[in-house]
């Protein structure tokens, strides 16, 4: 794939989606962890989704999880009981994590010179995972990772197409989040 930067994006996504997570779910010690499925057949029960797409890259970002897991999550951060979180209401709060992945991760194109833009975060059932087929070449990549702490955690994953390699060859694409809650990106 020539001098495509992918490492570098990759772990900007992952870093992303761990200070998104730790931000809209209150959790401090949140974990980056090598993921125990792959993202081939069904992961979980919900699965929530967002395309980045623009003519140089498509980003399809998902987040597979259970229901009960993030009631638990919105339980905590809202200091609710469990059973006034409702379904809905646990929906919302994936569809917005995806959405705040989405929208750091598309600054982070724009800042290289490529215009991209984002789809409205989906919830589907995790079975709907099935229709989802990867293709396999050099210009497709899927990778997958875990956000987790104590008892808790989400199953991420990331599928990349990159449609123009040279954009990105000189990028170094990485996420540091500031003290004061802005984002940088060197």
């Amino acid at each position: 794939m020539g001098d495509f930067q992918l490492p570098s994006l990759i772990n900007a996504i992952q870093e992303i989606s761990k200070t998104r997570f730790s931000y809209h779910s209150g959790f401090n010690n949140l974990k980056i962890e090598e993921s125990p499925v792959k993202d081939r057949g069904v992961v979980s029960f919900w699965m929530s989704l967002i395309l980045i797409s623009g003519k140089d890259i498509r980003v399809t970002f998902k987040t597979n999880y259970y229901q009960a897991t993030i009631k638990k999550i919105m339980a905590k951060k809202f200091n609710k009981p469990i059973e006034q979180i409702t379904t809905d209401q646990t929906k919302d709060f994936v569809r917005e994590f995806c959405n705040l992945v989405a929208g750091t991760t598309k600054t982070i194109f724009e800042q290289v010179g490529s215009k991209v833009g984002i789809s409205l975060p989906l919830v589907l059932r995790g079975f709907d995972n099935l229709f989802f087929i990867e293709k396999i070449n050099e210009n497709h990549y899927t990778y997958t990772w875990r956000l987790s702490e104590a008892d808790s955690y989400v199953d991420c994953c990331c599928y990349v197409e990159v449609l123009s390699p040279n954009i990105f060859k000189d990028a170094d694409m990485k996420f540091i989040e500031r003290e004061d809650d802005e984002v940088d990106f060197l």
